[in-house]
This record gives C-alpha cells, structure tokens and sequence, in this order.
C-alpha cells in the first residue's frame, strides 16, 4: 500500500519533468522551462488530435490554431483556481475566511467556466469538423493522455531498478488529500 502510493507519487513528479527534459534534449533549450514544455504539449497535443481525426490540410490549418487557443483558455482558468488553493493552503490557519470563500468558489466555477469555453469552440469547429469528427474529439483527447501517461511509465521503468517498476499509472484529478504534516493521505490512494 505505502510502496503503491509512493509509485503514483513517483509517476506523477515523472510526468511533470520528463517531458521536459525529453524535449529540451530534442531542441537544444534549458531544462526547465515548464511554459515552454507547456506551449509544446498543448502543440503535441493538438497535432495528436488533428492527425487522429484525419482532418484535410485545410480542415488542421483552421482547427489547430483554435485548438491550442481553447486549450490555453481552460488551462489558464484551473491554473489560477489551483493558484489560489496553494495559497490558502500554505496560510493555512491564517487564511481569513473571506480567502477560503473566494478560493472555495474558483474551485467549484472550474468546471463550469472550461464548459462554457469548450461549448463556445464547439460551435467555432462546427465550422470546420464533421458531426463526426466533433464526436470523436473528446475520445481521442482521452487517448491522447493515456497513450502520454503509458509513455511516460514505460520510459520510468527504464530508468529505474526490476523492483521500483511502476504496473500501472491511474490518474487522479485533483491533488491528494493530505494531513496537517503535509503528508499523503496514502490510505484513501490504494
């Protein structure tokens, strides 16, 4: 149980920084440069997309620019919520209650703010997608992580030693429960 909750731990800091450091290798840039790595993703990431659902030359030149832009707009608005959480969760007893309030509702609008920004490209695609390959879409962003986070598990086995090989990889979306020491709550993960 401790050793799986480590693993998940040990996968999700491997996520975060090996591609990174894969594509600083590729391209010549600083290690490091997390919104870099983030601009290539969100690239990655609607190339993956546009080549899975087998648009024309036209059909990638109008979706992709749209893509990433929707991709940055629902990015930025977990980014500032999850922003505002570690704040209050670094005061901890200090934050004022007004703090927790604000804090408490960013979290909640998240989903619904990233809906109506996929609903307003939706209709943007209509322009561009089939009714087919607007259904499609959602399926194919799905395999997209799966096939990143298989990658990503495949490469870590790699690196690491016979016993510390991760089986699995089980994405969780939202950030772990933990304890006043600031430990996982690994019993809730296994």
């Amino acid at each position: 149980m401790k050793r799986s909750a480590i693993i998940i731990a040990l996968v999700m800091a491997f996520v975060w920084f090996l591609p990174t450091e894969i594509s600083a290798q590729g391209t010549g840039k600083k290690k490091g440069n997390h919104t870099e790595w983030i601009k290539e993703m969100r690239r990655y990431k609607a190339e993956f997309v546009a080549e899975k659902l087998e648009l024309t030359q036209e059909q990638r030149n109008e979706f992709i620019p749209m893509y990433q832009e929707m991709e940055t707009k629902t990015w930025t608005i977990e980014h500032e919520a999850r922003d505002m959480e570690r704040a209050v969760r670094k005061k901890g007893a200090e934050a004022t209650d007004t703090e927790y309030e604000k804090a408490a509702e960013a979290l909640t609008e998240v989903k619904a703010k990233q809906g109506q920004i996929e609903s307003e490209y939706l209709k943007k695609f209509r322009k561009i997608l089939t009714p087919a390959q607007q259904f499609k879409m959602r399926g194919i962003e799905r395999e997209f992580m799966r096939q990143l986070m298989e990658r990503n598990r495949v490469e870590l086995n790699s690196l690491v030693a016979p016993y510390e090989k991760v089986d699995y990889v089980q994405l969780i979306p939202h950030e772990f429960e933990k304890t006043p020491k600031k430990s996982i709550k690994r019993y809730l993960y296994s």
